[in-house]
């Protein structure tokens, strides 16, 4: 008499018990059976499992790849989901990486699951990639590509990262360079209404080409003459003022536009400055007390009126009479 079962997926044989009569293996004879004996065969199954694990790297470059000086990321949430028809389903376990980034799932039941991140407000993923191996989710709170793996019995499922870049910003000042040195100096105002462009470089060429780079948005100086942008991506980025936006009479003493700027994870950038001096003019006037003339041995007095004709304050002003 053969011994068997039929086969269920997702479960494999752990043992045959019983009398000693009983096979070791599925497919193989009892011993002979006498005429009217009997024998009790136990046979056990258990549910096919494995493992997976990876790692959630701090992508400072934002290039997508885990390189030197780029280490892990700790207490981040992966989360292991059921595969629903061929979308996210309920989760069905949780783990937070390491201090080294490095996280696992142990025993999971064998078939299909997404494993996806969390992903906290002012950060973005850059690994993976939508591919043949990810889907792209829409879930708040997640990263927008999850990876799809296939757990087996005994498997261990290796390289399931995730890399994350934070998001940086770039500013902030445009003002009056007074003594026109382009340097920023005590007392020396900033402008307001005055629009800045911010482009991303990514036309492959030297400097800024506002036709072929990417137009990300635009900002106007608040009353302290400040400007800035927020969560921006990995790239290098151009500033370019829009010289329309500022007030007549004033001549850039600074760059503009003012890059390339290579924005890094967490990239603070607040020195996309821009001076502009404005204009200086002295007008004098002379006379004198002798205007029906002179004799010899007159005493005359020259009266100078000096008038300030530019938009602004000038001062250590030397007039010379030759």
């Amino acid at each position: 008499i053969e011994i068997n079962e039929a086969t269920f997926p997702g479960y494999h044989l752990v043992s045959i018990t019983g009398d000693e009569e009983c096979p070791s293996e599925l497919g193989d004879n009892v011993s002979p059976l006498d005429e009217g004996g009997s024998v009790t065969c136990t046979i056990t199954n258990a549910r096919d499992r494995g493992d997976l694990e990876g790692l959630k790297f701090h992508d400072i470059d934002g290039d997508g790849q885990s390189g030197e000086g780029e280490g892990g990321l700790e207490g981040w949430i992966i989360g292991l989901y059921a595969d629903d028809d061929g979308g996210l389903g309920e989760i069905v376990e949780s783990t937070d990486t390491d201090e080294d980034g490095f996280y696992s799932f142990t025993g999971i039941p064998s078939g299909d699951y997404f494993v996806c991140e969390g992903l906290p407000a002012g950060w973005t993923q850059t690994y993976p990639q939508e591919g043949e191996e990810t889907g792209v989710v829409e879930e708040e709170g997640l990263g927008p590509v999850c990876w799809y793996v296939e757990i087996t019995q005994g498997g261990v499922v290796e390289g399931i990262d995730f890399g994350n870049f934070r998001l940086g910003t770039i500013g902030d000042f445009v003002w009056q360079d007074n003594d026109g040195d382009g340097n920023q100096d005590f007392g020396e105002p900033g402008i307001s209404g005055v629009q800045a462009d911010l482009y991303l470089d990514t036309d492959g060429t030297p400097g800024l080409n506002t036709l072929t780079d990417t137009f990300i948005g635009f900002d106007t100086t608040d009353g302290s003459g400040l400007y800035l942008f927020e969560n921006l991506d990995p790239g290098i980025y151009w500033v370019d003022i829009v010289e329309s936006t500022v007030p007549a009479g004033l001549t850039l003493t600074t760059g503009d536009p003012y890059g390339p700027i290579t924005m890094v994870s967490g990239g603070e950038f607040e020195v996309a400055d821009f001076g502009y001096e404005p204009e200086k003019g002295i007008e004098i006037e002379k006379s004198n007390d002798k205007s029906g003339g002179a004799s010899a041995g007159d005493t005359v007095i020259y009266t100078l009126i000096i008038t300030n004709t530019g938009n602004v304050a000038i001062s250590n002003v030397v007039v010379t009479d030759s």
